[in-house]
């Protein structure tokens, strides 16, 4: 698992990086043995994707469609703040050679 940010993971398999929110909670797992652990929760569901630049800009456009969720944003403002998140997200890219 990638940390991204303090709100944001990227799972890793041996075939895809998948985007997951940190929910900033605990959930039980419950272990074959019959026990159970304390683990983090996640919310996944954000695809699955074959490079990690493309995980991360998957995240970035999940983040500015939440931010303009549920309210009414004129086109300018809207397309600003779509500027600005991706360019916090590109200083994150910046640091990836794939």
């Amino acid at each position: 698992m990638i940390r991204v940010n303090d709100d944001w993971v990227i799972m890793v398999d041996p075939l895809n990086y998948m985007p997951a929110k940190d929910l900033h909670r605990k959930k039980q797992v419950k272990q074959k043995d019959g026990t159970y652990t304390t683990e983090p929760d996640y919310k996944t569901g954000y695809g699955y994707y074959t490079s990690l630049k493309d995980a991360v800009r998957a995240i970035a456009r999940v983040e500015y469609k939440n931010a303009l969720t549920g309210q009414e944003t004129a086109l300018n403002e809207a397309i600003k703040l779509m500027d600005e998140t991706m360019k916090r997200f590109e200083k994150i890219l910046e640091g990836i050679r794939e």
